[in-house]
């Protein structure tokens, strides 16, 4: 088949999307092995709030300082962008350490007993290490990219059986991922020469910090949606195990799911370049994902009620319900204004609208929380998610005259779409 072909003839943007469908598979896969093998809710909810508090300290920053690099290195005159970039994300890491240290010291933040230190080291090293695949993608390093992410992958799965079929301790987990993150963390440094430190290095530093800012301040916004649910869970339901139960339902589709996501970085680059071409090519290669991604959502979402308390385990049955709801998600995945318009430089608009989203998320998340527990937080987000793109499809059309259709397969989506709401209503609300 075409559609078949297509995705196997790997290029730079389908080798950073197989790096990103690693990362966030094997992220899956350590929660079903821990649920399978007897680890109790207790012990996976707090592996789960180390993660958490790890997103809380960084999503923002990251994301808007690698955002800005995307979208500016073709731009840039300055031939030690990618060093100035890294050793930013560095200090930043650094600095964010020293943030949650005061909160832990303070007792406004409390680790459970010796988890602050896996905590750290992860701060230091595996936030930084997340550019590697950025870079890799720009320099279009396609074979090192696929070698490395499988090398990282198969450490971290063999490390895990070693610690399953042993009844370690979760904590040896966080000594594979702290591990992997430094071979990463050195190869980064290493790539990119930041090594070199130059005498201006705190005004560089400064300077690229700035022109990022716009695009941190949108991803502290729109960024905080799953961090706002992990506190209103806190707040409203007093077990930690309620946590665990909530995130392994609430995520995009898995491992999958993770191409729409790691599509829109890897075009920025391009529409950045060429908007027409750019536009073209998330079209078309939405379209192709889009036959690759429903048909499993939807077979998922038939019988999650079946998969996700025999995935897990029996404690895990409402999972299967915030799946479902948050499967909802990929639609506005699979949206791409927010790409064009980073591309265009309105940061401005985009930091606007995902006030309104946030607002939106907090607001209608609390609201149905009441009437329909976690469920009900799931369909707050979903509902965030969806305003956030549909209105910056709309401003868009309104700045540029540039219409859903020149960048969304719109027949294949709302066709998907359509069939995903029928499944769902017969799986959950008969």
């Amino acid at each position: 088949m075409k559609i078949v072909e297509d995705l196997l003839r790997i290029d730079s943007i389908k080798a950073f999307q197989l790096s990103n469908i690693l990362r966030q598979g094997s992220m899956l896969i350590i929660g079903i092995v821990l649920a399978r093998y007897g680890y109790t809710t207790q012990e996976i909810g707090n592996y789960e709030y180390i993660l958490f508090y790890l997103t809380t300290a960084s999503f923002f920053w990251l994301n808007g300082i690698i955002q800005y690099y995307m979208t500016n290195f073709s731009k840039e005159s300055d031939n030690n962008f990618e060093k100035h970039t890294t050793q930013l994300l560095i200090l930043f890491s650094i600095l964010s350490l020293l943030i949650i240290s005061v909160l832990h010291w303070s007792k406004f933040i409390l680790f459970v007993p010796g988890f602050f230190v896996f905590f750290g080291a992860l701060c230091v090293l595996y936030i930084p290490s997340m550019f590697i695949d950025y870079v890799l993608l720009v320099r279009k390093m396609v074979s090192t990219q696929i070698s490395l992410s499988l090398i990282f992958f198969l450490i971290l799965m063999l490390g895990l059986i070693v610690i399953a079929e042993n009844n370690l301790s979760v904590e040896n987990i966080f000594k594979i991922l702290i591990f992997i993150s430094l071979i990463k963390w050195i190869f980064l440094i290493y790539i990119t020469k930041s090594y070199q430190l130059e005498v201006d290095f705190f005004r560089s530093s400064k300077q690229l910090f700035w022109a990022s800012l716009p695009l941190i301040g949108y991803f502290i916004v729109t960024g905080s949606a799953g961090i706002i649910d992990g506190w209103i869970i806190k707040y409203r339901f007093s077990e930690e195990s309620m946590f665990a139960i909530y995130k392994y339902g609430a995520r995009d589709l898995p491992v999958i799911g993770t191409l729409a996501i790691g599509l829109s970085g890897a075009m920025l680059p391009l529409v950045s370049e060429s908007l027409f071409e750019g536009m073209q090519q998330i079209k078309t290669r939405s379209a192709k994902l889009m036959h690759m991604v429903y048909p499993i959502l939807i077979i998922m979402v038939a019988f999650s009620n079946k998969i996700f308390p025999f995935v897990f385990n029996s404690e895990f049955k409402e999972t299967a319900l915030i799946f479902s709801i948050f499967s909802f998600v990929v639609g506005a995945r699979f949206l791409y204004p927010h790409t064009i318009l980073t591309s265009l430089g309105e940061n401005r608009f985009l930091l606007i609208n995902s006030i309104v989203e946030l607002t939106i998320n907090i607001v209608s998340s609390l609201i149905l929380s009441y009437y329909f527990g976690l469920a009900g937080i799931a369909m707050g987000t979903v509902i965030a998610y969806l305003y956030e793109k549909i209105a910056a499809s709309i401003y868009l059309f309104y700045l540029k005259g540039i219409s859903l259709s020149d960048y969304t397969p719109v027949g294949i989506y709302a066709f998907y779409n359509t069939l995903l709401a029928v499944i769902f209503v017969i799986s959950h609300l008969n």
